[in-house]
């Protein structure tokens, strides 16, 4: 485990370039809470958080932002030493491990996963229909 901020990512990337013998990466991306379930026959669901103008969750609270906060989620340092996501992504990108053959990725479910990562190294926003 790494703690990752702003500060540190670079020398965070310049390490994961030389692990040449970790061939996989695991991935997870946290969407707050399922509110609602389109119509129709997808197989995936939009997850979504209803926050106020300080964003502060509803009263009744989150499952999955409370999960965050309980393993360690800093919610409050993201706002000021967070990353960027078009550095981010541009970090990503020139690691290598986009485009490196022995990399297996592992995630679950992959839908989601897959696309905010295809977000965030093309900087481009994604389809507004499956």
């Amino acid at each position: 485990f790494h703690d990752v901020w702003a500060s540190n990512v670079e020398d965070e990337f310049n390490k994961m370039r030389t692990l040449n013998d970790c061939p996989y990466v695991a991935m997870d991306t946290e969407f707050p809470g399922v509110a609602a379930t389109p119509l129709g026959q997808f197989k995936s669901k939009v997850g979504f958080a209803l926050v106020n103008d300080k964003g502060e969750l509803s009263p009744s609270g989150d499952e999955s932002v409370d999960m965050l906060r309980h393993a360690g989620t800093d919610f409050d340092r993201l706002q000021t030493d967070g990353i960027s996501i078009d550095f981010f992504g541009e970090l990503l990108t020139t690691s290598g491990v986009i485009v490196d053959d022995r990399i297996t990725w592992i995630t679950f479910p992959a839908g989601y996963d897959f696309g905010y990562l295809f977000k965030t190294i093309s900087l481009k926003k994604l389809p507004d229909s499956m």
